[in-house]
């Protein structure tokens, strides 16, 4: 036990000499939106953590954050979160469809139409000349700009992108088992796909 008589310097030094740190609440590629008062200075409020400052004896822990729209910034670990996962539900799947009488071949584009909470997700995964996913985020009617659109291979981080203007984006060369996860403001939506 610390004494009271010494100093907060004093003591913060001897938690640093027994080996006291301060546990950091995200790793680096964790997706995050910004919250609290921060968040209304900046346009864009999700983001991925590329750095984090661990000092041994402060209680609070700072990540640097590039956020959608391309913006850096260091926050500190109250003014993050990250949002808990909800899987989307299938609305429609063109390869569940029965084929009319008649059709003939294989369809080279399939259609995925998905929901969850509250947003539109709408897929088309190409198969010729690669296997090609095309898609676009909705929120009703309108189109998420800047939306963080990640893919998963084996529950890792693949890869990142950025919704454009019109909510879409695009990944080629995906097969087998993938996620996507889609993370707006208030959001996270995973997909589970079979490409």
């Amino acid at each position: 036990m610390l004494s009271h008589s010494r100093g907060i310097v004093q003591d913060a030094v001897s938690l640093k000499m027994i080996g006291v740190l301060a546990v950091p609440r995200f790793n680096i590629g964790d997706r995050v939106q910004l919250v609290g008062d921060i968040a209304r200075f900046y346009h864009c409020t999700v983001g991925v953590i590329i750095d984090g400052v661990n000092y041994p004896a402060s209680v609070l822990n700072q990540y640097r954050v590039r956020l959608a729209d391309e913006v850096e910034g260091t926050f500190f670990d109250f003014q993050l979160e990250s949002l808990s996962q909800i899987i989307a539900r299938v609305i429609f799947d063109s390869a569940d469809t029965p084929k009319s009488k008649g059709h003939r071949g294989s369809v080279p584009e399939r259609h995925i139409r998905l929901l969850g909470r509250d947003v539109d997700i709408h897929l088309k995964i190409m198969t010729t000349p690669h296997r090609t996913i095309i898609g676009q985020v909705l929120a009703g009617t309108q189109p998420v700009a800047k939306a963080l659109v990640t893919v998963l291979v084996q529950n890792e981080i693949a890869n990142t992108t950025i919704t454009d203007d019109l909510g879409e984006f695009r990944w080629p060369g995906l097969a087998g088992e993938v996620g996507i996860e889609i993370f707006t403001p208030g959001r996270r939506i995973l997909v589970p796909l079979t490409v």
